[in-house]
């Protein structure tokens, strides 16, 4: 999303932040009203960058998605914070006046040592009902220069530039605070605004909680040979490699430099690395999302110039042993591989998918430990299912090439981030004699023409007694029906299990609407855990979410999915807002399908 091509007006009251702000002008406003306010000269405070944060509760927050508001109010919280504290009324009141003006209030966290709970609960005790940002790396607020608690933003989206620094009004001091107002500087300028005045910028000076930031800020920026590289390499190389998913290859220290400007707008936007699971506590056995220091540093790394430092460049060599191994199967050479057809792919257009059985000509049962499914051309395979189809479910559905496979689960997985599956141990997944083939694949065209087409590599085992079969599941909703430009419409499905099973996966499905969806354990008893969170679904990344410790699920428990779609224009991917969208199997259509890998306990 590029800032300046968005229109409506922004406004980000920041409750935690700023410098001391000086420099008032003596000339009020030149408004035949004068307003309460003092501008500062037509200073410009550009902000210049949009930016994507977790909220206290796990939502999903992304600057850019709020153009169609009048008016963003961002509140800067601080936990124990008196001046917070004592602004609640304010805050309740501004929200109360401006509900019905499309005007948003949110607010931010930079204080690392605030956990979410805590927050939770302080924002209960205070009845306050405004989503609080978790700043947890401080970049953001160390960008918008917040210093303090109790500042607010404006920001003007027309230009994206701040227009407005200050407090809420005049109430607040140190250790004092009057019964009412005398000026009410926010809801003045917020009023001026949307009536359609342009005031000049004014910064007004406040009070509030000092904030302290990592020494990362204070101290000399880390440079590529000696820190930064290592994080490209360990978090990014993967698929930033000759041959990768990725569009463009990390081979050496000036590519990195060259596509830093993208670079730092994809890490900040949390488009990259692309991880949409909310896992603070790293409890997935495939988090490949950058820790909290990591992502600090190489966000001030690419802002400050991306300095090279000396020594050799460590990214020339582990690019090289990446391209030598991109042609071999990620798990070493299967012990059978299957391919199908090379398909002409458009240079452009929406092609539907494509469906294709195979024979697989096995006499016997077979076992497979592991599976990798691939493109055979990368650049056109944007996601692509394997299933498995018995011999008796075959001829029962010779005619219907569809047949509602999603339902029962998929075998294996490509999409970009997905380099072979293994199975867990002791867990084997089974292919009964006489089965058949079925690819699914999504093929999204270039702009030249091209072909595609999918292999699959197996890799047998001979089972053992321990050994469980490998089962995938989708608990769904086929019913739903979404409205024209509903930015959140809720959609939820459950299963309960007859017997015990053992959960390994999860993996959530949905098309360019999907917007959010939550995985729920709910045991007889009523106990309630969250399994799986996933605040910021992308369809272009359909991913696996491997659980750190395998979780028994008893027999008489719910496991019940909830989700949402945004099937507004704020949504970037979203081909037509004003449609009534529906299941499908199609892109255009949707699907809400909450997979999940398991065996049987017993």
């Amino acid at each position: 999303m590029v800032f300046w091509l968005l229109k409506p007006v922004v406004v980000i009251a920041l409750a935690l932040s700023l410098m001391a702000c000086g420099g008032q002008s003596e000339e009020t406003s030149a408004n035949t009203q004068s307003p309460s306010y003092v501008t500062n000269q037509g200073k410009s405070m550009p902000i210049g960058f949009d930016f994507s944060l977790l909220d206290h509760e796990g939502n999903y927050h992304q600057l850019s998605r709020y153009k169609d508001q009048n008016a963003i109010v961002l509140i800067s919280h601080g936990l124990g914070c008196p001046i917070v504290r004592q602004s609640t009324p304010d805050l309740q009141a501004l929200a109360k006046r401006y509900k019905k003006k499309n005007v948003q209030l949110l607010m931010i966290n930079p204080f690392t040592q605030d956990k979410r709970a805590d927050i939770a609960q302080e924002l209960a005790d205070y009845q306050l009902d405004i989503p609080v940002l978790i700043d947890d790396t401080q970049y953001v607020s160390h960008s918008l220069n917040i210093s303090r608690t109790a500042e607010v933003l404006v920001i003007d989206p027309k230009q994206w530039q701040v227009v407005y620094r200050g407090p809420i009004n005049d109430r607040l001091d140190y250790e004092i605070q009057k019964n009412q107002p005398e000026n009410e500087y926010l809801a003045d300028f917020l009023d001026d605004m949307l009536a359609g005045a342009t005031p000049a910028a004014v910064e007004i000076p406040f009070k509030g909680c000092a904030v302290t930031y990592a020494s990362a800020f204070s101290e000399p920026v880390k440079t590529y040979t000696d820190h930064i590289a290592g994080i490209l390499e360990k978090r990014c190389l993967s698929c930033h490699r000759e041959g990768g998913v990725a569009p463009w290859a990390m081979t050496d220290y000036n590519i990195v430099k060259a596509w830093s400007f993208m670079m730092h707008e994809a890490v900040k936007t949390e488009r990259m690395p692309p991880w949409q699971a909310d896992d603070p506590s790293r409890a997935l056995a495939n988090n490949i999302d950058l820790t909290v220091a990591e992502k600090r540093d190489l966000l001030l790394w690419l802002k400050n110039g991306s300095p090279r430092g000396e020594g050799e460049d460590p990214l020339v060599q582990a690019s090289a042993d990446m391209k030598s191994s991109a042609q071999s199967w990620a798990l070493g050479e299967p012990d059978k591989i299957v391919r199908t057809e090379a398909h002409p792919i458009p240079a452009t257009g929406t092609l539907p998918y494509q469906y294709v059985f195979i024979e697989f000509e096995n006499e016997k049962d077979l076992y497979v430990k592991a599976v990798h499914l691939r493109p055979m051309n990368k650049r056109v395979v944007h996601h692509s299912f394997l299933f498995v189809v018995p011999p008796k479910a075959y001829r029962d559905n010779m005619d219907a090439p569809t047949n509602n496979d999603w339902k029962s689960g998929v075998f294996a997985t490509f999409a970009p981030g997905i380099f072979g599956e293994t199975n867990p141990e002791n867990v084997v997944r089974f292919i009964p004699a006489g089965s058949k083939l079925k690819f699914e694949i999504h093929y999204t065209p270039t702009g030249k023409a091209e072909t595609g087409g999918v292999e699959v590599g197996f890799y047998y085992t001979e089972p053992k007694v321990t050994d469980r079969h490998y089962r995938m599941e989708g608990i769904y909703n086929q019913w739903f029906r979404l409205p024209p430009n509903e930015s959140g419409w809720p959609v939820k499905a459950e299963k309960t299990f007859e017997r015990d099973i053992t959960l390994y996966e999860l993996m959530p499905h949905m098309h360019y609407r999907g917007k959010t969806m939550r995985y729920l354990l709910i045991t007889p008893d009523g106990e309630q855990q969250e399994i799986l969170s996933v605040p910021r679904f992308d369809f272009n990344w359909q991913r696996q979410y491997r659980l750190e410790k395998p979780i028994l699920v008893k027999a008489g428990s719910t496991i019940k999915v909830d989700g949402s779609f945004d099937n507004s224009a704020n949504n970037p991917y979203n081909p037509d807002p004003s449609a009534t969208i529906g299941f499908g199997e199609q892109t255009s259509q949707e699907m809400f399908i909450g997979y999940i890998t398991y065996t049987l306990a017993d």
